[in-house]
């Protein structure tokens, strides 16, 4: 049985504050996997709440993107 999976467009990203630049360079690291249609990504919640868990890490800690990343990581794998 296929599970449902509600994908948000990079449209709604930016909608809500996210670069452009921003979601792609954290698709470049692989911390998130968006799927493409028509050339469109499509990012699952999760990942929509990781990026922007890691946007405010770096807006308040003035971490680079990288290292926000890793931060979110980190506090996904032991608690947090």
């Amino acid at each position: 049985m296929l599970a449902y999976v509600e994908r948000y467009p990079l449209s709604f990203l930016v909608r809500e504050g996210l670069s452009p630049a921003a979601a792609r360079a954290y698709e470049a690291i692989g911390f998130v996997e968006p799927v493409y249609v028509d050339d469109e990504p499509y990012y699952t919640r999760e990942e929509v709440e990781r990026m922007f868990r890691a946007e405010r890490i770096r807006t308040e800690l003035g971490a680079n993107l990288i290292g926000a990343a890793l931060v979110v990581e980190v506090l996904e794998r032991f608690g947090g």
